[in-house]
């Protein structure tokens, strides 16, 4: 799977990169390696880096992170009943499911190639991992009745949120940046 994001990753950058070049007047960019996957130290050109990200985020990586999102959304939802806290059959029910849900998506997404921007890319490792363990200790919680581990996933339900959504945005801005948007 990974393979052929790269692939398709490669091929629409070197659909998009500029001609004209170089001094080459029509010619097109060299598509080398060192063009479209940079040494690890430096920090590919604007442009390049929001074509990357416009990429990841059509081929994928949005859907990944809207559904992780989706499933932190619908726990959120079913907290604000006080059955929540009260009733372990409700929290079974309503709230198991979207803890299966997340740690589904944020194994998926861990394993999606990285978002291309480093600075975003150094933060979303930790979603997927962070996702995983609030899954799994959320359906542990619910299924072994540990309350203290309950209301601890729950908090960091809310945490997980706030990053998702900030994460999501600095993705979609990034891949504004380029002249063809």
């Amino acid at each position: 799977m990974a393979a052929v994001c790269l692939t398709a990753l490669t091929l629409i950058t070197a659909a998009s990169l500029p001609v004209g070049t170089g001094g080459h007047s029509g010619a097109r960019t060299s598509l080398t390696r060192q063009n479209l996957v940079p040494a690890q130290n430096t920090r590919p050109s604007e442009e390049v880096l929001a074509l990357q990200t416009d990429a990841w985020l059509r081929l994928g990586g949005r859907e990944l992170l809207v559904k992780m999102t989706g499933e932190v959304l619908n726990i959120m939802k079913a907290l604000q009943d006080d059955r929540a806290f009260t009733d372990r059959g409700y929290a079974a029910r309503v709230i198991r499911p979207h803890c299966l849900g997340l740690r589904t998506a944020a194994q998926r997404l861990g394993a999606y190639f990285p978002v291309p921007d480093p600075d975003v890319a150094r933060q979303r490792p930790t979603l997927p991992a962070q996702g995983r363990l609030i899954g799994t200790n959320c359906r542990q919680a619910i299924d072994e009745g540990k309350r203290d581990l309950y209301i601890t996933s729950m908090n960091d339900v809310l945490t997980l949120s706030e990053r998702l959504s900030g994460v999501l945005r600095e993705v979609t801005a990034e891949a504004g940046h380029h002249p063809g948007r």
